[in-house]
């Protein structure tokens, strides 16, 4: 990975690297909208869409969880894996 991107050997672009708090970010920035939708675009959402919302999303007894925590700055603090 090279200045927030992956690429190949060949030098073509294979994706980009982002932290979670970063879009989190720059969803309520550019589409300005809470922080509470944003972090559910990036959790529940997306287990949705990829059908693992039985595994993954949210806050449930059995579900697979990483937690951020971060301060009023959005400035990650901790991260705690359960």
């Amino acid at each position: 990975m090279t200045e927030g991107f992956y690429r190949d050997g060949n030098g073509n672009l294979g994706g980009a690297a982002i932290s979670m708090i970063d879009a989190v970010k720059n969803a309520m920035q550019y589409l300005n909208i809470l922080l509470q939708e944003a972090v559910e675009m990036s959790t529940s959402r997306v287990a949705k869409a990829i059908k693992m919302d039985k595994e993954i999303g949210y806050i449930k007894p059995g579900y697979n969880a990483r937690f951020v925590l971060f301060d009023d700055e959005m400035k990650e603090v901790e991260s705690l894996i359960f």
